[in-house]
């Protein structure tokens, strides 16, 4: 498993406005996680929400 950081950036599909993030990169990962917070501030409503169980066994 290979990790870096990576500056992106968030933001509705419209392209109207948004915050850039550094954000931990997993080759292996296979959902994005950022702080709900920050996605109502940009109008962001989420596409799909869960819970996952992380491997410390947090959820």
């Amino acid at each position: 498993m290979t990790t870096s950081h990576q500056q992106v950036h968030v933001g509705p599909r419209d392209g109207s406005r948004y915050q850039p993030v550094i954000a931990l990169i997993n080759t292996a990962s296979t959902y994005a996680v950022m702080p709900s917070p920050m996605l109502s501030m940009l109008g962001i409503d989420p596409y799909w929400t869960g819970v996952v169980e992380l491997a410390s066994g947090d959820s």
